[in-house]
């Protein structure tokens, strides 16, 4: 992970506990020109549902706006049903399917969900955004 994180072009957001001792949110995505995309977003399980993935993703949102970027992509495990929810919770679209994406030795292969987050105008879609997590 830390050569990922040497890109300039990656952006790693962390959340602690309390103490600072541990984390126990992380997001990496990476944004290149107009484009970001999510790698992955992750909380400990005694964690979710506390607004730490929401912390995350809005620290990623501002980050991209800062940079002008039109859409944050991702891809989510169709069985994957907490994540399904958060992402179109929080303003995300599926727009496609990549068929047959994860390989599994219990499951053979299963499909990835596409999801979009567009972006209009700067200061409109900041409020926008950002009101989703209140």
């Amino acid at each position: 992970m830390s050569t990922l994180l040497q890109n300039p072009c990656v952006h790693g957001f962390f959340t602690y506990t309390p103490c600072k001792s541990d984390p126990i949110g992380l997001l990496l995505g990476q944004i290149i020109f107009e484009d970001a995309e999510i790698y992955t977003l992750a909380t400990q399980n005694e964690y979710r549902r506390q607004g730490v993935a929401s912390h995350l993703l809005e620290k990623f949102i501002v980050e991209c706006l800062a940079r002008s970027v039109k859409r944050i992509l991702l891809e989510v495990h169709e069985a994957n049903m907490p994540a399904l929810r958060f992402y179109e919770r929080v303003g995300f679209v599926a727009y496609g399917r990549r068929e047959k994406y994860y390989a599994s030795f219990l499951t053979d292969y299963s499909d990835a969900i596409l999801f979009e987050m567009a972006f209009g105008s700067k200061k409109q879609n900041l409020k926008k955004r950002l009101a989703l997590f209140n």
